[in-house]
């Protein structure tokens, strides 16, 4: 289980800090994409758990 700490954001430093800001919404998107990955995860597996013993 990957969680991680999303800093709160300072939008004065977004604006000025495009480093920050990139460094940010690639947090932003792991994060989601760990989502993604866990929710497939979950529905995959008791798709092919009921498709092995339905054939």
């Amino acid at each position: 289980m990957y969680y991680l700490y999303l800093p709160p954001v300072n939008l004065s430093q977004l604006m000025t800090d495009p480093i920050f800001a990139t460094r940010h919404w690639i947090n932003i998107q792991i994060y989601i994409e760990n989502l993604v990955v866990k929710i497939l995860i979950i529905m995959v597996l008791p798709m092919r758990h009921h498709a092995h013993y339905a054939s």
